[in-house]
């Protein structure tokens, strides 16, 4: 699939690898597109890292020395807006990265990789959607179709609203509808959140 690199922006970048050759070239390779770029050796660096800015991407090697990339996908999948992760590892198992793609991971590149192929799995993470069918999958007999199209409709408008800084007209671009529908939606929604509380 060919792609143009030259108009991929990544906002801000955490590199999160033990190893500083690794890191110094990844930080070379996405500094020109990038507004920041942040670089972490360890689980706690990182966690440090993620209470002073919300990263857009994260480079995020499967072995540290504190743990694995599995230790902090829930603070990364806890972030609005979410980032895309990509795992970086050379000693990851097929289970590993199954574990990793099932947490959040979004593309998964094996080293040693050139910065064409780290390019390549960015625009593939930016421009395609990710795989649901896993969660939906997990929801069968522990809420109904009603409480999961709710569930999906609440996390997309949050997620939209979070990449728009809050912004209406940027959120319902983002969901592909009217700022009138996104208002109803909205409306909706605290309907019934206040239903829930009363």
């Amino acid at each position: 699939m060919s792609f143009d690199s030259q108009t991929l922006s990544l906002g801000h970048v955490l590199i999160i690898d033990d190893c500083p050759h690794l890191t110094q070239q990844l930080q070379a390779i996405t500094e020109p597109k990038a507004q920041s770029v942040t670089v972490c050796a360890s689980i706690d660096e990182a966690r440090k890292a993620l209470q002073i800015c919300t990263p857009h991407v994260v480079l995020l090697d499967y072995r540290l020395p504190d743990g694995t990339a599995l230790d902090l996908l829930d603070d990364l999948n806890a972030l609005r807006p979410k980032p895309i992760i990509l795992g970086l590892s050379g000693t990851a198992s097929p289970g590993e990265t199954f574990r990793l793609a099932r947490g959040g991971v979004s593309r998964f590149l094996t080293k040693p990789f050139g910065s064409d192929d780290l390019f390549r799995e960015l625009h593939q993470a930016f421009t395609t959607p990710p795989d649901i069918k896993p969660q939906l999958s997990d929801l069968v007999g522990h809420v109904s179709i009603k409480q999961a199209e709710r569930m999906v409709r609440t996390t997309m408008v949050d997620e939209a609203l979070a990449k728009s800084d809050g912004s209406m007209r940027g959120a319902s671009r983002l969901l592909g509808i009217s700022r009138q529908m996104l208002q109803q939606v909205m409306r909706l929604r605290r309907t019934v959140d206040d239903g829930l509380t009363q």
